[in-house]
């Protein structure tokens, strides 16, 4: 299994969404691999609360941006940039969705302006993330294994949803346009679904089930039966994020899943279970998964080929209970 390692020391590296889930992980990994760090948010209180711990290294920088174009001026040349920050969950998207789109638009076309003002330009890697929804949303009844090509199939307009994989699938034009016509050094992400240790929680199911079960509340389904789709615990997905960074090829997306290699294939009460289990352990309660119905009512998921990324020499060393435990372990030993 590669893990990050010496490619990165040394390198001056820019992390945006810093405060998110990725975006904090990578920022502490860059950092224990001997990188110099820019670390970018929307709020710099936020950047310091999630930072606090070793906001004195000399190696971090923490800036507040709202990501205009010129927002890296002051930075000078970068070897990478992880262009982490993007409205992920329904719930943003849904009260603010031309903030999704410009989030998402305006922020790629910022770190692309900002490479081509640097002194050179083709020496900084812009990693992009981009998600699973590329490929549609609901689309099919039964289960779709997609590889990188196979985009030409997507969620309907008329989708509540729509608006975030249409500006996904925006950006990657974008990216791909300017790799094409402009030799920009560009690698694409497609990450299915991440969990972990995070300051601030994101607002979906995950953290919504392990709130409850940190709480010493039961966890509540509302449909026992539901498609599958890769949970990848937060480590495998920054080794995989850094295995792409360094060894990707330019132009190229990448899917990023364990492609039904272990239990990290799993429906959301599989996650729900999985969280109670790790929360009785460790907390020795006698929590419980509580059923709505029984009802089989969703459309088939997408499932992800991970051949090219494993052909990087990557693979997940996670399964989702050994993920899970050790998430609960991380909030536990931060909570006290």
């Amino acid at each position: 299994m590669l893990k990050m390692n010496d490619c990165f020391k040394n390198k001056r590296i820019c992390v945006t969404g810093s405060t998110g889930l990725i975006g904090s992980n990578l920022v502490r990994r860059m950092l224990d691999n001997g990188a110099e760090v820019f670390a970018f948010g929307r709020s710099i209180s936020k950047l310091q609360a999630c930072f606090g711990d070793i906001a004195g290294k000399n190696n971090l920088h923490l800036n507040e941006t709202k990501y205009q174009t010129d927002f890296l001026s002051s930075v000078g040349q970068l070897d990478y940039i992880f262009h982490a920050a993007s409205p992920i969950t329904t719930g943003e998207i849904n009260e603010d969705p031309s903030g999704a789109v410009h989030a998402n638009v305006d922020g790629i076309l910022a770190c692309i302006n900002s490479i081509t003002h640097m002194p050179k330009p083709s020496a900084c890697r812009l990693v992009v993330f981009s998600s699973i929804a590329v490929y549609g949303v609901g689309v099919s009844d039964t289960e779709r294994v997609v590889r990188e090509d196979d985009t030409s199939l997507t969620s309907k307009l008329s989708e509540s949803h729509s608006i975030y994989v249409e500006s996904k699938r925006l950006v990657e034009a974008l990216v791909n346009t300017y790799v094409n016509s402009y030799n920009l050094n560009a690698v694409i992400l497609r990450i299915s679904s991440a969990y972990g240790y995070c300051k601030f929680k994101q607002r979906n199911f995950f953290y919504s089930f392990l709130d409850s079960a940190l709480k010493g509340q039961d966890i509540h389904v509302k449909d026992k039966y539901q498609p599958k789709r890769d949970e990848i615990y937060i480590e495998d997905l920054i080794n995989a994020i850094s295995v792409i960074a360094d060894r990707g090829a330019t132009g190229e997306a990448y899917n990023i899943s364990s492609f039904k290699d272990n239990s990290n294939y799993c429906t959301v009460p599989d996650v729900a279970e999985a969280i109670v289990e790790a929360c009785n352990l460790i907390y020795h309660k006698t929590l419980k998964v509580v059923y709505g119905n029984e009802n089989d009512s969703n459309k088939g998921w997408v499932t992800m080929d991970n051949t090219k990324l494993v052909k990087l020499g990557w693979s997940p060393s996670y399964d989702l209970k050994k993920g899970v435990i050790e998430t609960v372990k991380l909030y536990s030993l931060m909570n006290k």
